[in-house]
């Protein structure tokens, strides 16, 4: 009888723990996945405005390091309106490339880049620059060419060519 109930127990957690990683996963391309997301309106508004779409939809597999909609509510009003205005396309488009990487990074595979890397991964960006990952606790920390710094809040969205992680500040490259 005691086995009997460490059996159901052990199936219970299973089919738990399955729901919980089928929630994780999805058929939709990155694209679609962000538009679906009520964090990331800002976000999807930004790369229809960068006209990054097309792009995003190629058959790549991308790592995005997607901010919220609070990591955008983080900057300035004047810089976000000069980020988000329409004229300013070429600069948008910089940033926007500064959160993606071409392959699929979980955040297993980032945490292993790290232990390998000795406390720190260093990651080519879509737009040429760099993005440093380091483990700080429990939490994977991004640094950008300029030293400012955002926290994975959200990992591991899988998407049908990639991964999204949500993060809680924008990552800026040397413009």
């Amino acid at each position: 009888m005691k086995s009997l109930k460490i059996i159901s127990t052990l199936v219970l957690t299973c089919t738990i723990l399955l729901g919980a990683i089928a929630q994780n996963k999805t058929s939709n391309n990155v694209i679609k996945e962000i538009d679906n997301s009520q964090a990331l309106t800002t976000l999807s508004k930004s790369i229809k405005n960068a006209d990054l779409l097309d792009s995003l939809k190629e058959e790549n597999l991308y790592t995005i390091f997607a901010p919220s909609n609070d990591a955008f509510n983080k900057l300035t009003k004047d810089a976000k309106n000069i980020l988000l205005q329409t004229d300013n396309k070429e600069q948008l488009q910089e940033v926007l490339k500064y959160h993606i990487i071409i392959g699929d990074f979980s955040k297993d595979k980032i945490l292993k880049a790290i232990k390998k890397g000795r406390g720190e991964a260093k990651f080519k960006m879509l737009n040429g620059g760099q993005l440093i990952a380091l483990k700080q606790n429990d939490n994977i920390i991004l640094k950008d060419e300029s030293g400012n710094v955002s926290t994975l809040v959200l990992t591991d969205k899988t998407c049908s060519n990639g991964v999204i992680h949500i993060i809680d500040t924008l990552v800026i490259p040397s413009l």
